[in-house]
């Protein structure tokens, strides 16, 4: 639910709407999300642990970060190589963590520099950087006319966002089949590109 408002959020405002706009709408999202948690008791029950250091799934979460953090201390270069949580977890976990083995952190950018190190996270980092900065390029640079592709190239941006949301919550950049749909959905605004230049060049002069 976190994740579907902070991409509406993003798509509203990045669209061009106004804050006095954006706000009723997102007012609106946050009353129909609260009457979900209200509705729904496993939601609700979710809701109500978030941050309380005696529920199981917090304390769990709790000790995959500081072992995360432990671990980037430790090789904060290079980590410890793909799919070394796996490996050497077992052995660093702290008492008060639930699970006593694991693969992967709930955390994308943690768990990337546990395994990548600092120099892989930069490179992570990276990808993300300069493709918000060309995909926004090419939004920019399209007519507002032009409503059809700019709602493409918006809602791939949205959807990066939400993407990345995600990730502080768990390793989504892991997940082979959540990681082609970002992929595919990243190649949406160059997509766009390409046919106007293709559509440009068989103008005649």
């Amino acid at each position: 639910m976190r994740r579907l408002l902070v991409g509406l959020f993003f798509a509203a405002l990045a669209g061009g709407a106004r804050l006095a706009t954006v706000l009723p709408t997102w007012a609106a999202a946050l009353i129909v999300a609260g009457g979900l948690v209200l509705a729904l008791p496993t939601i609700r029950a979710r809701v109500e642990t978030i941050g309380d250091p005696n529920n199981d799934t917090t304390r769990d979460r709790m000790a995959m970060m500081l072992v995360g953090f432990d671990i980037v201390a430790a090789h904060p270069l290079t980590g410890i190589g793909p799919e070394g949580v796996k490996r050497v977890y077992p052995k660093m976990v702290p008492p008060e963590g639930m699970r006593r083995s694991t693969s992967h952190l709930h955390n994308t950018p943690l768990q990337i520099a546990a395994e990548r190190g600092l120099v892989g996270l930069a490179a992570w980092l990276w990808i993300f950087v300069a493709f918000f900065h060309r995909a926004g390029a090419v939004w920019r640079r399209l007519p507002v006319s032009d409503g059809e592709d700019r709602a493409v190239v918006l809602g791939s941006l949205a959807a990066l966002v939400t993407f990345l949301v995600a990730g502080v919550f768990e390793y989504n950049f892991g997940d082979t089949e959540v990681l082609m749909v970002a992929m595919a959905l990243m190649a949406l605004p160059f997509a766009v590109a390409g046919d106007r230049v293709s559509a440009d060049a068989c103008v005649p002069a």
